[in-house]
């Protein structure tokens, strides 16, 4: 497993809280939060990350260093929920 907010550029407001999938050509879909004040707000958003080809260890380093936002209990929940649907969805699909 790999910490995929060491590729987020450090200035972005953005904090991954999770992924979903992956496709052929290393796109990865997941959720994520804008930072404000070393916090996430309450909303989630869809996303789509793309790998640049060249990356600096460097970035890695220095975002590796940065602390994690606070997540809220409201947004905690809602994850809880996304969860918990996405299982239901497969559930579901085994049983057709």
């Amino acid at each position: 497993m790999y910490d995929l907010n060491a590729l987020v550029q450090p200035n972005a407001p953005l904090y991954l809280l999770e992924t979903g999938d992956i496709n052929d050509r290393g796109e990865i879909t997941g959720l994520d939060c804008v930072v404000v004040g070393g916090a996430c707000g309450n909303q989630m958003h869809t996303l789509v990350a793309i790998v640049a080809p060249a990356s600096s260890a460097e970035l890695h380093q220095e975002v590796a260093a940065a602390a994690r936002p606070q997540v809220s209990a409201v947004l905690r929940s809602a994850l809880g929920q996304h969860h918990l649907a996405r299982l239901g969805e497969r559930v579901a699909a085994t049983r057709q």
